[in-house]
């Protein structure tokens, strides 16, 4: 079964960050999100990545014999959470999902109360591009007010990044 990808920010945690203003480029403004740390708290190299991707899995706990509804896994680079998450991601081995939904804090914009829905296209990683479920977003963004698309606060956030589908086996 086909998996659907959903990105977007839960404002639950409220932190500043300024290190990644120079995110607000071009291939952002093509909806392509590109990636705001790597090579800072993961690999950029999509060699380098997948190993060490493959390395956590290989050492991941045992799926439990129920399929996970939801997974709680922490944001921090790979070199302190690396092993959680693909603990926590490999509970899912096995199922398919037609849709995955990524929630993350908001470390850049305080004043925010709300969820942001990153709308289309997609977020670039080293290994590849996880695209969004444009017709899940749209329909979310309608949905209420608490739903909404504000680009600045997809342009230096970084949470999902650390939870990426790469940690879904394959």
């Amino acid at each position: 079964m086909k998996k659907r990808i959903l990105l977007f920010i839960l404002t639950v945690f409220i932190c500043r960050f300024s290190a990644f203003e120079a995110l607000a480029g071009q291939e952002f403004k093509s909806k392509i999100r590109p990636p705001a740390v790597a090579g800072q708290f993961y690999p950029a190299d999509p060699s380098k990545l997948a190993r060490s991707i493959q390395y956590y899995l290989a050492d991941a706990k045992k799926p439990c014999s129920k399929k996970p509804i939801a997974i709680i896994s922490p944001h921090a680079g790979y070199v302190f959470s690396g092993q959680i998450c693909a603990d926590a991601f490999n509970q899912a081995a096995g199922y398919d999902y037609e849709v995955v939904v990524l929630l993350g804090t908001n470390h850049t914009s305080p004043a925010f109360n709300g969820v942001s829905v990153f709308p289309k296209g997609g977020y670039r990683t080293p290994l590849g591009i996880a695209k969004i479920d444009e017709e899940l977003a749209a329909k979310l963004i309608a949905a209420g007010k608490d739903f909404t698309f504000k680009e600045s606060l997809h342009t230096r956030e970084h949470s999902n990044y650390f939870r990426r589908p790469e940690f879904c086996p394959r």
